[in-house]
């Protein structure tokens, strides 16, 4: 407690430092409290709003008075201070000695630098900015002369299309994180049209084993995080 009000200067905030732990939740979950921990803090960045710990009770430590703090015994909603992200850090402390601090910020203030896709079509500038970042585009068929038939298809497409062709962090995302990831794979690095056209034209091919489906095991040791 002591270490934590330091670090963040409880004392000299406006407000107070709001503390929690997802050990009032949900217990003691080893080594996975550390990820539970992470998606409380998500799941209250994303609603607004910071859950209780339960079963407190009153007098509890007395470093809580010593410090300006706020330990909600209800749910309350999460501060908002103007021209401030909101922002949560999660400390975890494994048994091990392992020692670990996450800092998460809300994804609202960090988009809100970046305008709709239905805007970027129409936005000049925003165009000539991702002209000027760099783009990887994977690739991949299950053979080779499929593959390049597909990426002669794809570059008469993006060739042809003008004012219709989808911007290419769209095209980025779609084929890398929509389309499977087969055994004869490729890529292109681009940052126009007219560069990525060019890379199609110029593709070189590498075939990839595909990996064995693993064995799966069960192990019931009683205190896991020891084993």
């Amino acid at each position: 407690m002591s270490a934590l009000c330091e670090a963040f200067q409880a004392n000299a905030r406006d407000e107070p430092l709001v503390l929690g732990a997802i050990k009032t939740n949900i217990g003691h979950l080893e080594a996975a409290s550390g990820i539970a921990s992470l998606v409380k803090v998500i799941l209250s960045l994303e609603k607004g709003s910071i859950p209780p710990n339960f079963n407190r009770q009153e007098p509890g430590n007395p470093l809580v008075e010593k410090f300006n703090v706020n330990i909600p015994k209800a749910l309350i909603p999460w501060p908002i201070k103007s021209g401030a992200p909101k922002r949560a850090s999660i400390n975890s402390f494994g048994l091990g000695g392992t020692n670990s601090h996450v800092i998460v910020e809300s994804v609202e203030d960090f988009l809100a630098s970046f305008p709709t896709p239905s805007s970027a079509v129409s936005d000049s500038s925003l165009i000539k900015q991702s002209l000027e970042r760099f783009y990887l585009f994977p690739i991949s068929a299950a053979s080779k002369v499929s593959g390049q038939a597909w990426v002669s298809q794809f570059r008469d497409y993006i060739t042809n299309a003008g004012h219709d062709t989808p911007p290419l962090s769209d095209i980025s995302y779609t084929l890398g994180a929509r389309r499977s990831r087969l055994n004869n794979r490729s890529y292109v690095v681009a940052q126009s049209v007219e560069e990525l056209a060019l890379g199609c034209e110029q593709t070189s091919w590498k075939s990839v084993k595909g990996g064995e489906t693993p064995r799966v095991a069960f192990i019931f040791t009683g205190q896991g995080g020891q084993w």
